[in-house]
């Protein structure tokens, strides 16, 4: 299990928490010592009850939230405000009016900014030793927010945890002290109506839940010079987790991190440098993903990226998408199911230093040049991977006899439409973007004069001799896939089996591919075509398959 341990100062009033995460990690260990990173203050009220409070939790909620400066409501005003949501004079009863508590509190101040907060009555089944220390290593050791934890009449204000002991403040004389977390489940259960509720950070919440969270608020950070998009972008993704820096000193520092040679601007990204960073400052587990170039060509492919994008947002972390000249934060996604180039993702430009919404399909303008994605490292690893588009096709069996004549004759066409399957928006874009199309399970049969049969499988177009120029139809050369050879003494049969491809772009742009499988057959005797008495004819059988394959580099 994962330890967290808090230094607080030991005097009351204001206190800063300072969280260390005890890893394992020597490299971000390495990392953390020696960066241009700072924390954000955060400091912890923790004063005595005011005369007159009937309900701790009063003096619990003005603690929680003093350190944001904005909150100026005395421990008697909340308490009022808390009877009148609650209809209760006499005491403060939180069953049955979570939400309307919620939403007051969250109305409050300015803190709202970094933080959403929630009212929920958990069951006590959730409040394990193993659930609360990753409720409180989200909570406080990345987001620095302490959480109460409230019955009828009881409350605490949790600042800490370490080896199953809760480092909260005492209900009757508002001092620190470590209590087992055993002991505060049951003083709290000992009220009447055996209720607890918690009040934290709603992504602290689902977390305690086993939930996915949602991705923290990014800062709004406008680059200082064109090659600082990548600073201003991890320097606004940090913010998340309450670490500010200047954009000077981390530039330099990355540069150094990622040895970015002297004569290249920007921050070169080679392996995972940059994800260890984040994940020395904020004990998250990212990675660094190299796109390539040409990334979202191909609908599998965007389909990935966006459910790379949502996996990595569920799980409350954000994330960048950058190459050597631009960089993009990611904090939102809303997926198009029937289009994924429509799927609309918001995030951050360092350029403006502005929060914009943008289509998947513009987003993809990243893909001119060797592009990296960061985010959370198990949602983009097990979906990014895409280097190709199966399409599914109706499949063709058929058996063409009777070839003679030397001429080609149309066995079978399977057509697939390029637009709906990628965003190429012309012909020249089909031979910069793919580098083949594939039908695997393609077999051809060729039959032999004695009954038997030679065979070829899987059929491969590339795209090398696609035309250059923008027409709105072309068609190929005859191809030759296999042929064979068979003889008697007085005659010589060849068959065959070839393929040709047609490219039709209809008046709305829709690109359409053609492929045509051609086989035929010519008899020769002694050396001379043979038109009289023919004896031997050309058979061939053929089976499409069910898929065809476009692959890119």
């Amino acid at each position: 299990m994962t330890k967290l341990l808090l230094l607080l100062t030991a005097s009351l009033g204001p206190a800063q928490i300072v969280p260390l995460l005890v890893t394992n990690n020597q490299h971000q260990n390495q990392i953390a010592d020696d960066t241009p990173f700072q924390d954000s203050q955060l400091n912890v009220y923790t004063t005595k009850m005011e005369s007159g409070i009937v309900n701790s939790i009063a003096a619990s909620l003005n603690n929680l939230f003093r350190h944001k400066n904005s909150f100026s409501n005395s421990q008697m005003e909340i308490q009022q405000k808390l009877q009148e949501i609650t209809g209760n004079s006499k005491e403060i009863n939180l069953s049955g009016y979570e939400k309307q508590v919620e939403e007051w509190i969250n109305d409050l101040g300015d803190y709202t900014r970094y933080f959403t907060f929630g009212v929920e009555k958990v069951s006590v089944d959730l409040l394990t030793d193993e659930n609360l220390a990753k409720t409180l290593l989200y909570s406080i050791g990345w987001k620095r927010q302490p959480i109460i934890l409230q019955s009828k009449s009881t409350s605490f204000l949790v600042m800490g945890y370490m080896h199953n002991t809760l480092f909260v403040t005492n209900h009757d004389n508002y001092d620190r002290v470590y209590l087992d977390s055993d002991q505060v489940i049951k003083e709290l259960l000992s009220d009447e109506g055996n209720e607890i509720f918690i009040i934290a950070d709603k992504n602290a919440l689902r977390t305690l839940k086993g939930q996915p969270r949602v991705a923290d608020e990014i800062a709004l950070i406008k680059q200082e010079t064109s090659y600082y998009h990548f600073t201003a972008a991890l320097l606004s993704l940090l913010k998340g987790y309450h670490k500010t820096g200047n954009q000077t000193e981390v530039y330099k520092w990355l540069r150094q991190i990622t040895n970015t040679p002297d004569d290249v601007e920007g921050i070169v990204i080679r392996d995972q440098e940059i994800s260890d960073i984040i994940n020395s400052q904020t004990s998250a587990n990212f990675g660094t993903f190299n796109l390539g170039e040409g990334f979202g060509i191909m609908r599998d492919e965007i389909v990935a990226f966006n459910k790379s994008i949502e996996e990595s947002l569920n799980k409350g972390n954000p994330l960048i998408l950058t190459n050597q000249a631009h960089s993009f934060v990611i904090s939102e996604i809303t997926i198009n199911q029937e289009d994924p180039w429509k799927t609309m993702i918001t995030g951050m430009n360092p350029e403006k230093g502005e929060m914009v919404t943008v289509s998947c399909q513009r987003l993809t303008w990243f893909n001119r040049e060797n592009s990296y994605l960061i985010g959370e490292k198990e949602a983009i690893s097990q979906n990014i991977n895409i280097k190709n588009t199966e399409v599914a096709i109706e499949q063709k069996v058929v058996e063409m006899s009777n070839l003679e004549g030397g001429l080609d004759t149309i066995a079978f066409e399977s057509q697939i439409n390029l637009t709906t399957l990628t965003s190429i928006p012309d012909v020249p874009k089909i031979k910069q973007k793919i580098v083949s199309f594939e039908l695997p399970d393609f077999s051809a049969q060729i039959f032999k004069i004695n009954g038997s049969t030679e065979e070829k499988r899987g059929l491969t177009i590339e795209t090398t001799n696609f035309p250059d120029a923008d027409v709105e139809h072309w068609k190929s050369e005859t191809k030759q896939v296999f042929d064979f050879e068979d003889r008697t003494s007085k005659e010589k049969i060849r068959t065959w089996v070839k393929y040709r491809v047609i490219i039709n772009q209809d008046w709305l742009g829709d690109l359409t591919l053609t492929i045509q499988v051609l086989v035929g057959a010519e008899v020769t005797i002694n050396g001379v075509h043979h038109d009289n008495e023919q004896r031997l004819l050309g058979k061939v059988t053929l089976d499409s398959g069910k898929i065809v394959k476009l692959n890119r580099q």
